[in-house]
């Protein structure tokens, strides 16, 4: 009897989360602009000059960038307006639990990030001509996306932080630090590569180009490594996003 009792309670959680899911869905559905503007930035990679030595660099880079923008930005501006609006009081005083709540909003993010790169995937292989053997597009692809959900997690707990002006400004504060911080060989000194393993930005670019496979730049090896780390600000940033919620619940 208890054991029917939990499975009836998994399926009910499960199907909550599927119907939040569902919701969030929705409200993208009904925002076509919002929809335009996110697809429409990484689409302006056709217009990018490339040679055959080049453009596989672009892609990855490119790619991981608009990710980025779109799990930080993008949702944590779209979570600080929902709060200005009033629509994030209505799903506190629910008994929607945060956990849930915060899932639900990952999980769009990440269909949102799955079809961002199949559309790059296409211009790459189409528009410049990338021949990568499939598997090596797979791999690239799953260590895009799996890279992404700490900053997808971190940019919930911005949108409860701050308001949207603000967001923006982190943006812009984040992309430099991104750069500086993805691994480029800047640098040789010591205190530069105790920097490095405190960034999540140079853990992500590990992983990616672990898979990338690209001629005359490799990664350090270290993949379990990287990926433990990503885990780690995992969940460091799903315990504050958790907090952040609560607070501005408490807040309101």
């Amino acid at each position: 009897m208890g054991n029917n009792q939990e499975t009836e309670s998994k399926i009910n959680y499960t199907g909550v989360l599927f119907q939040q899911t569902f919701i969030e869905i929705l409200q993208l559905v009904r925002t076509p602009l919002y929809l335009f503007g996110i697809f429409l930035f990484p689409s302006l990679i056709v217009f990018f000059p490339s040679t055959q030595n080049s453009a596989q660099l672009i892609l990855v880079f490119f790619s991981a960038l608009m990710l980025l923008i779109v799990s930080v930005e993008r949702l944590g501006k779209r979570i600080a307006t929902e709060r200005i609006e009033g629509w994030q009081k209505l799903i506190q005083v629910s008994p929607l639990p945060p956990s849930i709540f915060l899932r639900a909003k990952i999980i769009v993010t990440l269909l949102i990030s799955i079809s961002i790169l199949f559309l790059m995937f296409i211009f790459g292989k189409y528009r410049w001509g990338i021949d990568t053997p499939l598997i090596d597009w797979l791999s690239l692809f799953f260590c895009l996306i799996l890279g992404i959900i700490p900053f997808a997690i971190f940019g919930i707990a911005m949108g409860y932080l701050f308001n949207p002006k603000s967001v923006d400004s982190i943006l812009g504060l984040l992309i430099p630090m991104a750069l500086l911080s993805c691994g480029l060989p800047l640098s040789d000194a010591e205190w530069f590569k105790i920097i490095l393993d405190f960034s999540p930005f140079y853990h992500y670019g590990q992983l990616i180009l672990s898979s990338a496979n690209i001629k005359d730049i490799n990664s350090d090896g270290n993949l379990i490594f990287h990926i433990a780390y990503l885990l780690i600000f995992s969940l460091f940033f799903y315990f504050l996003a958790i907090w952040a919620y609560k607070r501005d619940q408490s807040l309101s």
